[in-house]
């Protein structure tokens, strides 16, 4: 493993009004550069309690302290007594004081600054020069755009780190015996062209579940403390969209799973005389675990059908506490429904670490987070099925999200003399959310089956109505209404347009809309697109 300076921060313009956090000081009178944008590792930042636009003085761009310093893996303090501000980092410690221009590296060196630190919105600002110069950083500098090169990331060469290990579980003791399930595990040349080597694992299910994968010891960390990691890692695959295979799909129904964990995994026997995880949870299949998180699956990203291999990048953030050594553990693998052979390469395996602290959990883009089923009585002995947001990293974004969905499902509840209720989810890597729940309620003479979606954009967390969705240029909104006039032809249903009133959602790799047509008086009537025939009218 090599450490490598790779964590890329840009910031470009973006307004924000935030108060309280560093200090009770208040703010000096500057003036205020147009919008801003803030983009830390190649993540968009929102602007909080943390974070306040930059602003320039004397002909130097000033940035906030504690925003940039935190996500370059600082441990930031506010002293009121003397104004001061302590920045630790492994053996690097920094004493920074508001209105003097020297700093103290180490209790010992004495350090100078452009321009003094000071408070603004509450918030300690310091010359860009700091990050260059003190904290050595590159920082390159076009109009309202800055863009910071700096501070330790992993990268793990598989050209030359030997050190990953493999691991196999819900198979048979003897799975090796007769080399009945084909299992391999080697660093060999990559599949796809001038990439060099990568890790290769193939083996074939006989046992209606095979989990494997590998692991990697991560070391250099606090002992016992809460990190935020960022893991990014190129899967090779072959296997096209859509394919059909024994008991799934070879693609579809082959699940990528990644986690970070204190120890390294243990493997049990059990009393059917099969591998299984002892000290972690990777739960079954298409489902997340506590511990590892289903991130994607074998399909290949384009639409290409040929069996050529190529990549596609995840990232994922994860959280997790150190052990007693500081250590920590990657672990990757498939999950696998499909009974056959899977081969899987991967490659470009990264980690960025930085502290759990509030301002750090706040700007994650949560992408693993679940929909919990919980059961709610309503009266007369109805029970429900209904989402619970769970497994956020970002605990705002989190309630924000519970709170939609508690209105969607009052308003469902509250529309109607409800019979039956439940729900799907499917998440895109758009940001896209959509939430179907489909139930009946009673009416005279029987029931009415109906739909009601909610769509969330998670980036923000506001729901996304059906203008939202659709593209509003003309051509957009033509070119779908004539597949969609073209889909009611083919049913015998008369032609109407989309409107506001419909409801639009995805579900894995459909686009779906339902709306009441009026020759059906006791359910709603639904059109299905395939992603590639309307995605480029679509928002999300």
């Amino acid at each position: 493993m090599k450490r490598n300076i790779i964590l890329v921060l840009a910031l470009t313009l973006l307004f924000a009004t935030i108060s309280y956090g560093d200090v009770g000081v208040m703010p000096i009178d500057v003036g205020i550069s147009d919008e801003i944008e803030l983009l830390i590792n190649e993540e968009k930042i929102f602007f909080s309690d943390y974070a306040v636009e930059p602003y320039e003085k004397n002909g130097l761009k000033m940035l906030p302290l504690r925003a940039i310093s935190e996500n370059l893996g600082f441990e930031v303090r506010w002293n009121e007594i003397d104004k001061s501000i302590d920045l630790k980092k492994d053996t690097q410690n920094l004493q920074i004081y508001v209105g003097n221009d020297k700093c103290l590296l180490n209790s010992t060196i004495t350090q100078e600054l452009d321009i003094a630190p000071e408070i603004m919105k509450s918030r300690t600002f310091v010359p860009y020069t700091f990050f260059e110069e003190i904290l050595e950083t590159d920082i390159q500098i076009d109009n309202n755009k800055i863009t910071i090169n700096g501070y330790v990331d992993y990268v793990f060469d598989i050209e030359q780190d030997q050190s990953f290990s493999d691991i196999v579980v819900d198979v048979p003791t003897n799975y090796m015996e007769n080399n009945f399930y084909e299992y391999e595990f080697e660093i060999s040349a990559s599949p796809v062209k001038n990439m060099g080597n990568a890790i290769r694992i193939s083996g074939s299910n006989h046992s209606d579940d095979m989990f494997m994968g590998f692991y990697k010891k991560i070391t250099g960390l606090e002992a016992n403390e809460t990190y935020i990691y960022k893991l990014s890692f190129d899967i090779g695959t072959n296997i096209p969209k859509g394919m059909g295979g024994i008991g799934g799909s070879p693609g579809s129904s082959v699940y990528v799973k990644a986690g970070i964990v204190p120890e390294a995994p243990l493997v049990e026997v059990d009393q059917l005389d099969h591998y299984r995880f002892s000290n972690l949870d990777k739960s079954n299949q298409s489902q997340s675990g506590v511990d590892l998180k289903v991130v994607t699956d074998m399909e290949k990203k384009s639409n290409d059908y040929s069996e050529d291999y190529e990549y596609k990048t995840i990232v994922r953030h994860f959280i997790a506490t150190t052990n007693e050594n500081g250590e920590a553990y990657i672990i990757v693998g498939t999950d696998s429904g499909f009974e056959g052979l899977t081969t899987v390469y991967y490659d470009n395996i990264k980690l960025s670490v930085k502290g759990a602290t509030e301002y750090n959990k706040s700007v994650v883009q949560d992408v693993d987070y679940e929909l919990m089923y919980v059961s709610l009585e309503i009266g007369d002995n109805l029970f429900i099925s209904v989402p619970k947001a769970t497994n956020f990293i970002n605990v705002d974004k989190q309630n924000k999200l519970n709170l939609l969905i508690d209105e969607k499902v009052d308003e469902i509840v509250n529309k109607e003399k409800l019979e039956s209720l439940r729900f799907s989810y499917n998440k895109k890597d758009n940001d896209l959310l959509s939430i179907v729940f489909n139930g009946s309620y009673s009416i005279e003479g029987g029931s009415f089956a109906f739909y009601e979606v909610l769509n969330v954009n998670t980036k923000d967390m506001e729901e996304i109505y059906t203008d939202e969705f659709i593209k509003q240029d003309e051509d957009s909104i033509t070119a779908l209404n004539t597949l969609f006039a073209s889909s009611l032809d083919q049913k015998g249903l008369e032609r109407t347009t989309i409107n506001n009133g419909m409801k639009i959602f995805y579900e894995q790799g459909m686009y779906i809309i339902t709306f009441l047509n009026k020759d059906s008086d006791n359910r709603e009537t639904m059109i299905l697109f395939n992603e590639s025939e309307v995605s480029n009218y679509l928002n999300y």
